[in-house]
């Protein structure tokens, strides 16, 4: 016969017979605590349904603030002796470049053996640069050779690990192991590929720079004895602008029609839209529209402008799930000053178009822009 000393409770607030009184606020839970719970477990979900409902309620045109830049080119070949800071502001007329034209150190002659003896001065330089850059290529196809082959080794290694595991005679760890040094060992491998990659196009940019001199050695030399030469060649800013970028700096040699220096002028910037075939019906001039800037920024802004032909939609503004279609183009004016922050040159913004609800409103867009085609 079993004896039971303590008879199972009867309930929770009796033990053994004895009545045991637990105060009111350790035996109930707050609802408030229910309802939190139940908040952060839903809150990712709601956050999703609204990004859905929002991105297609509030459907949202690609875009970009752009500012007019201006490209500055050589006019004449010779070398630079003066150029701008980037940052530098300029007003018109300032000069923001100077090339100079120099005579190169010729024989008494002055024949067009003068260009080759400069010319070839310029390639034993780049010759003796060129030898340096083959031999650290060399060194890095032998050290490519010796990781290939220890890549081999690792991958027969792991092989053999892997068959002792299915025979139970390898760890879970020992594999890992392995692997982990196989993968090291490819990482190895390709930056060294990199390197090698890397050392071909310098020596790639040598033979370009080298026969760019020559050229331009010889076209100085050339024109020096047909007496057409321009001595110096100033180049001034356009409009009121501020340089953003420099391609060259002082004392390199350029030829003619190279791209020196680009100026960002002092213009309103404007914002341009890309309208894809089912949003045609916003591209008519003073269609009201809302940049909305990444940072959650507002603008309001009117279509200024619809340019005639079709674009690809950049890249990185098509979503996974849509397909990069052609797009209308269209200029937008902002109806307020843009804020420094954003005066950014192609600073990607959302474009948001105000419609109506109402379908009549807008199958009378639709015909008012299906008009102005027609008189176009």
């Amino acid at each position: 016969m079993k004896i039971q000393f303590n008879a199972p409770p009867a309930s929770a607030e009796v033990s053994n017979g004895i009545p045991v009184k637990y105060d009111n606020v350790k035996r109930k839970v707050p609802r408030w605590r229910w309802y939190l719970v139940l908040g952060i477990v839903l809150l990712i979900p709601l956050y999703f349904v609204y990004k859905t409902v929002s991105s297609t309620v509030l459907r949202a045109s690609p875009g970009m603030v752009v500012i007019d830049q201006v490209v500055v080119r050589a006019p004449i070949t010779g070398q630079v002796e003066q150029v701008a800071p980037e940052g530098q502001a300029t007003e018109q007329g300032a000069r923001v470049l100077r090339v100079v034209q120099k005579q190169v150190p010729t024989p008494a002659a002055g024949t067009v053996q003068a260009a080759d003896v400069v010319a070839s001065s310029a390639d034993h330089t780049y010759a003796m640069q060129r030898q340096d850059l083959q031999g650290q290529q060399k060194a890095l196809q032998s050290s490519l050779q010796a990781m290939q082959g220890r890549m081999s080794l690792m991958q027969d290694r792991v092989r053999q690990i892997d068959e002792l595991f299915r025979q139970g005679a390898a760890t879970r760890q020992e594999v890992d192991a392995a692997r982990l040094q196989m993968l090291q060992a490819q990482a190895e491998i390709g930056r060294a590929q990199r390197e090698i990659l890397v050392a071909s196009q310098q020596q790639s940019a040598l033979y370009l720079q080298a026969a760019k001199d020559a050229a331009a050695t010889r076209q100085a030399v050339g024109l020096a004895q047909a007496g057409n030469i321009t001595p110096v060649a100033d180049l001034m800013a356009p409009v009121p602008s501020q340089v953003v970028r420099s391609f060259v700096k002082a004392g390199e040699w350029v030829v003619a029609g190279d791209e020196l220096m680009v100026l960002q002028t002092r213009k309103a910037p404007w914002v341009q839209a890309y309208l894809t075939p089912q949003h045609l019906r916003y591209a008519r001039k003073g269609q009201k529209a809302t940049l909305v800037f990444l940072d959650g920024q507002k603008v309001p802004a009117e279509v200024d402008e619809v340019f005639s032909e079709t674009q690809r939609i950049p890249a990185e503004r098509v979503g996974p799930m849509e397909s990069q279609s052609a797009a209308v183009v269209v200029k937008l004016r902002p109806l307020q000053a843009l804020p420094a922050e954003h005066r950014v040159n192609r600073l990607p913004i959302d474009v948001r178009f105000e419609r109506s609800w109402w379908p009549w409103s807008q199958d009378h867009r639709l015909a008012d822009f299906t008009a102005n085609v027609k008189v176009g």
